[in-house]
């Protein structure tokens, strides 16, 4: 969990509350370390994975209707600033 914090820059609290709310949807499910129990471990479960899969078929679904104006080399333009703007 302190990971997961960590990588997605949210207050513990807040990771909590989510990770609370999507364990009861049993989108996810913690497990503790079976040497440490002070560490708890999430993963996806089934439904979660195939919930995920699906809101990212959709994103990239809108990924293409926004770019679908540009040509391929305008494609190549927008990818190289947004990369050089997020890096």
């Amino acid at each position: 969990m302190g990971q997961l914090a960590d990588d997605t820059g949210l207050a513990m609290s807040t990771l909590t509350g989510i990770t609370d709310k999507l364990t009861r949807m049993e989108l996810l499910e913690r497990c503790r370390d079976g040497k440490d129990k002070r560490i708890v471990r999430v993963s996806l479960t089934r439904e979660g994975r195939e919930a995920f899969s699906v809101r990212m078929e959709a994103k990239i679904e809108v990924c293409r209707e926004i770019l679908s104006p540009l040509n391929t080399e305008e494609r190549k333009q927008f990818l190289y600033l947004m990369e050089k703007i997020v890096g």
